[in-house]
């Protein structure tokens, strides 16, 4: 096998050029080691990220021929002496010239003629030597200095805030109930993680986003102030009930930033260098052979930093390594700690507009910790429903806040700054405990946008913003039984009441009682929902009630109790109906059986047809007709649709028994199965009864179903016995005590004063 490896390298060397990178596996030796690895990965047995030594993107012959070459050249050969010494020379005559200029920096590394070369650009110094590697020196100290709490809100204010918020809106979210969020979100609607929000648009107006994962990351590869940032990010967390993360130190890779994605929230405590780019540690067990193989060998740049008052060595990844490592971040707010993130040009801020960040922050210069006393001032604003820019205007009523502190080198002042890329909001709504069995819900939003998820249509002051309208906002039902889902958003119709409270012009706390009159009967459950753009958000609670229990079974009529000063309890449904929502039959006055057509000629207490001779129930008020006068004005039982159908105890109510009815209960005309109707709910118990707008029957014709309903009274009209009393309704009105002719053919719903 040896012998078949030495043909291989002869071969190779005669057309593969020298090159001084044969180090794979980064033990900073070229040996038999790096030889026998590259050939395991060439027969497909070994895979080591280290084999592509001339960064062509393919481990091949050209990758062992640099090795035999390399080893030709002796072992453990340091091929880059003169960057090490460059960087070490550095290092000494810095610690020594702490207040050296750049110019004379540039005339110290001149003695080594054309091994080295300078430049300034952009206020920073370059020193590259002929392999293409650069030092940066920023003179004029780039990072944040340690820890400082100057610009920061007092925790007392921090925490009076946020009580102040919670005892205002109160806690209604109660307890939850055992169905899940996450059983619902696949059925036949979007679920929340799979929006990706829209491109970038730099604009305040433009579509606004929901973050609704409450949680936050700390990312932060320095440990000069890890210490502070790490208590006071979790303390916000824990103020705000977000759950936070943190990556630190070396695990803050180019890798690790995909995992931003995961998270509302990123507080990227990272260096900055003047043109806004990433500074990372370089750490002392890294060799520039580690580098190489992670960055690539023109994939960073070596940079010399003060941290602490000393300088170290800092590497700063290419702006295409970092692009290629970030993800989308259409639902993350950036929220940055590092130097010049903000500057005209800057590195991050272009990075993070490729990658469609929701939100970007950041600094115009150097900055200490003061942008977490900004976050802790925001993070209660924006969970409670603001908008990211007017939670962030908040802080000082503008969208960029003027800053300034002394450090030992002088005055510092600058800018801390927001973008809205994309207006950014947190509204994800909550579903809360059932009253009365009516589903409740709560909205805590930018009251800029009350018109867009259906509020102001529900008395609540107009704003100058009327909003997206991509936006809505309503309860989500779902039935156990039939697994029918319903999606009702919030409007006059749809809402029974709403409690409204302010926070300023920032947040808006809404709390809305559903009506569920539309719905099918039967057992639901019910959250909040938000939609924008196409993309569903559910509230994290799901609450059941029963919708349409006006009866406790099929088994009807029932008796309906609604605790009349009389007693008088009602049917639950009409005669001939088998259900509440049914029509059933429909009867003339005084006759107990359906047919076919309704007039004098077919009216069973009507002589002669069309010359009105009444054969019963004709008072001495009969204005000439001649009828057979008994003065009878109240039906007998024989004569009592509800009696003969139904059997003792069930009578048609009687004209004061509709009056103590309408009395006694509030009404609304509503739906019930897809049925029009009258809902009378009971103020004494809180019961409610359905009347069905069956219409009534004419000549052969049934008229106006749906929009109108009438049921006899067992009670005469005395003064005219022509007609008798009935209780008319529409979507409009409901009166008692009107009256019809008696052949007319109504409905009938039946009332009993005892339970026999």
């Amino acid at each position: 096998m040896k012998k078949s490896l030495v043909v291989i390298f002869l071969l190779l060397s005669a057309f593969c050029a020298w090159s001084k990178y044969g180090d794979v596996n980064g033990d900073g030796m070229v040996n038999s080691l790096d030889i026998t690895i590259l050939y395991n990965i060439l027969l497909g047995d070994e895979d080591y990220p280290g084999g592509d030594l001339n960064f062509d993107n393919a481990v091949n012959s050209n990758d062992l021929t640099i090795v035999y070459n390399e080893m030709l050249n002796g072992a453990d050969v340091d091929y880059d002496a003169t960057y090490k010494a460059v960087s070490q020379d550095l290092d000494s005559y810095l610690e020594a010239h702490s207040d050296a200029t750049y110019a004379q920096i540039q005339e110290y590394v001149a003695k080594y003629g054309g091994n080295v070369s300078t430049s300034v650009v952009d206020n920073v110094l370059y020193i590259s030597t002929p392999d293409g590697r650069s030092i940066q020196v920023d003179r004029y100290g780039t990072f944040a200095p340690n820890e400082s709490t100057e610009g920061e809100i007092d925790d007392s204010q921090m925490y009076q805030l946020l009580d102040d918020i919670e005892t205002t809106l109160g806690d209604p979210g109660g307890s939850k109930a055992s169905a899940s969020n996450s059983n619902h979100s696949n059925e036949g609607v979007a679920s929340p993680d799979d929006a990706t929000g829209s491109q970038f648009n730099a604009s305040s107006t433009s579509t606004k986003r929901v973050l609704n994962r409450r949680n936050i990351l700390l990312w932060s590869p320095w440990t000069n102030n890890q210490a502070y940032e790490r208590k006071l990010v979790k303390k916000i967390a824990d103020a705000n009930k977000l759950s936070y993360n943190e990556i630190l130190n070396k695990n803050c890779t180019l890798a690790s930033i995909e995992q931003f994605a995961n998270y509302d929230i990123v507080v990227l405590a990272c260096h900055g260098s003047k043109r806004g780019e990433l500074v990372l540690p370089m750490y002392k067990s890294e060799s520039f052979g580690d580098l190489d193989a992670r960055y690539g060998k023109k994939g960073y740049l070596m940079t010399r930093v003060k941290v602490n008052g000393k300088w170290v060595n800092g590497v700063i990844p290419s702006y295409d390594n970092v692009k290629k490592n970030i993800p989308k971040l259409s639902r993350t707010i950036l929220w940055t700690l590092m130097c010049h993130a903000y500057c005209a040009n800057s590195v991050i801020r272009k990075i993070a507009v490729s990658a469609n960040v929701a939100d970007f922050y950041g600094a115009t210069n150097e900055i200490n910790t003061i942008p977490l006393g900004y976050l802790k001032k925001f993070t209660p604003a924006f969970y409670n429903g603001a908008t990211s820019e007017k939670a962030f205007m908040a802080i000082e009523n503008k969208r960029t806040i003027d800053y300034s502190y002394t450090t030992d080198d002088g005055t510092v002042s600058g800018k801390y700054c927001m973008s809205a890329l994309c207006d950014v909001v947190y509204q994800k709504p909550r579903a809360i405990n059932p009253i009365d069995n009516k589903p409740r819900g709560v909205m805590r939003i930018d009251p800029s946008m009350a018109h867009a998820v259906g509020l102001q249509s529900l008395h609540v002051p107009k704003s100058s913003d009327n909003g997206s309208s991509e936006v809505e906002a309503g309860f989500w039902f779902k039935n156990t039984g039939t697994q029918q889902v319903s999606f009702v958003p919030f409007s006059q119709q749809s809402v029974e009441n709403v409690e409204v409270a302010y926070y300023g012009e920032m947040i808006g706390q809404y709390i809305l009682d559903g009506k569920t009159e539309n719905l099918d009967e039967g057992h639901y459950e019910y959250r909040t929902y938000i939609k924008i753009d196409g993309s569903y958000y559910y509230s994290d609670d799901t609450y059941e009630i029963e919708i349409g229990n006006l009866c406790p079974d099929s088994n009807h009529p029932h008796m309906i109790d609604l605790g009349l000063p009389s007693g008088t309890k009602w049917a639950c449904c009409n005669i001939g109906a088998s259900s509440p929502t049914e029509y059933g039959n429909y009867y003339a006055w005084g006759e107990t059986v359906p047919k076919e057509v309704y007039n004098w000629s077919t009216y069973k207490w009507c002589k002669k047809g069309d010359y009105y001779e009444l054969t019963k129930y004709c008072t001495s008020c009969s204005n000439g007709y001649n009828g057979f006068v008994d003065n009878k004005t109240e039906l007998d039982l024989a004569d009592d649709a509800a009696y003969v159908n139904w059997g003792a105890g069930w009578r048609m109510p009687s004209l004061e028994q509709m009056q103590e009815l309408v009395d006694n209960c509030t009404t609304e005309w509503t739906t019930r199965n897809g049925v029009n109707g009258r809902l009378f709910k009971s103020k004494k118990n809180g019961a409610s009864l359905f009347l069905t707008a069956a219409g009534g029957r004419f000549g052969g014709e049934l008229l106006e179903a749906g929009s109108w309903g009438c049921c006899w009274s067992r009670t005469l009209r005395s003064s005219y016995p022509l007609d008798a009393y009935d209780l008319d309704f529409g979507s409009g009105f409901v009166v008692w005590g009107n009256w019809y002719v008696r052949y007319y053919g109504q409905s009938v719903r039946a009332v009993r004063v005892s339970q026999n």
